[in-house]
């Protein structure tokens, strides 16, 4: 596979199925690793990263799953190119090509992605649009099991595999189940103190539930990010930077309160004294508790069609009518629109371009396009604007 193929394929796309499912949209688990015969990459030469990056190489290779993997270099590509591994879900979308022997090995099918010499010597990802978090917790237990016995993990026989972060010490675990929640927002405050977050924190103390955030919160201009069942028609332009999205609280940048669309997300990282398939299995039992709360608000709404109808009109006279839309804007439409497809009330809407919106709105996606500024806001919007038009153009109320 050549970078050109990868730009221009999506995770998992093929002529006979969708990206996502109904409410369930993506899981990933991600596992971080250092070689014990090497210092953290922060202390390593160049020559030493190297060798880290041919031993990981040469030793994933030989793994079943990876045998006909794609290296690509970090230095090898563009800024803005780089950040497609991250709007992808694929890698962090702090990758970057100034750090000696990184990059990212990316199975055929876009399933499973090895990133090097980033903060870790190695990150495991497993990703699946289908599968939830047990199903993709124990593949990348099974690549993880094998780079081990090849490669040799620096690991402590109290503290568990070492980084030189303390956040990621102990097995590195960092699991997210991505969730379309549009039913559940727009009947929320029905039943007091009922909210999904409090269903969660029941379930363990170890899960997060928030919302997509966008890719570098810090740069952007401060108090116009609003809840998504606010005003839906006249949001700011977001900066530039931030046209990206990310699931998950990983990286520093994370901003839970930054309410983007009704795409929640679910994390869980590493806890001391449980098992990594605990985690998972909770994870699991998350997930299912939160799409019966999805499907249980989508009967009320089936009860009030008009309510859902009333967004619906909006989102199609804002899609027909824009020149620019915003990040935000094309989120909250993109998931009210799914959800009027998937309960009847919308026509004429391509299943899979619809779910392939979540990739193609984001910044690096959008600078696929000729003549599209990545650094210009509005060219990063008006191009936007365009592909939901294209998506949408004959989409109509049932």
């Amino acid at each position: 596979m050549t970078f050109e193929d990868f730009r221009l394929r999506y995770p998992h796309q093929r002529s006979d199925e969708t990206v996502s499912s109904e409410i369930h949209v993506l899981s990933f688990c991600s596992l971080t690793r250092n070689l014990a015969d090497f210092s953290f990459c922060h202390r390593c030469s160049a020559e030493e990263k190297e060798a880290v990056q041919q031993r990981i190489l040469q030793a994933a290779k030989t793994l079943s799953a990876l045998k006909d993997a794609s290296y690509f270099p970090a230095d090898t590509v563009s800024p803005v190119d780089l950040l497609l591994f991250g709007e992808r879900f694929l890698s962090s979308y702090r990758l970057s090509g100034t750090e000696t022997a990184s990059g990212v090995l990316l199975s055929e099918d876009q399933r499973i992605a090895l990133t090097l010499n980033r903060e870790d010597h190695l990150s495991i990802r497993v990703l699946s649009p289908q599968e939830k978090g047990m199903a993709v917790w124990e593949i990348a237990d099974q690549v993880d099991t094998y780079l081990q016995e090849k490669l040799g993990f620096a690991f402590h026989d109290k503290w568990g595999y070492l980084s030189p972060s303390l956040h990621r010490c102990g097995t590195g675990l960092h699991m997210v189940t991505l969730l379309n929640m549009p039913a559940n927002a727009l009947v929320a405050g029905r039943n007091a103190g009922d909210s999904a977050e409090a269903q969660i924190a029941t379930l363990s103390s170890g899960l997060k539930l928030q919302y997509l955030s966008p890719g570098m919160l810090p740069r952007c201009p401060s108090g116009y990010i609003t809840p998504a069942v606010a005003e839906l028609m006249a949001p700011r332009i977001e900066d530039y930077p931030c046209q990206s999205l990310y699931p998950g609280s990983s990286e520093k940048t994370a901003a839970p309160q930054a309410t983007l669309g009704f795409y929640r997300v679910l994390t869980a990282k590493h806890v001391p004294g449980i098992h990594d398939r605990v985690i998972a299995a909770q994870m699991d039992e998350a997930a299912d508790a939160l799409i019966l709360r999805e499907r249980e608000a989508r009967k009320i709404l089936i009860e009030r069609p008009e309510f859902l109808r009333d967004y619906v009109r909006r989102c199609l006279a804002l899609i027909a009518q824009t020149h620019c839309l915003g990040l935000k804007e094309g989120l909250v439409c993109l998931s009210i629109l799914r959800l009027a497809a998937e309960t009847g009330h919308l026509k004429n809407c391509d299943k899979q371009q619809t779910d392939l919106l979540l990739y193609a709105m984001q910044r690096a996606h959008l600078a696929l396009s000729p003549g599209v500024d990545p650094e210009d806001p509005f060219s990063l919007a008006e191009e936007r604007a365009k592909r939901f038009r294209t998506v949408f153009e004959k989409a109509a109320l049932v």
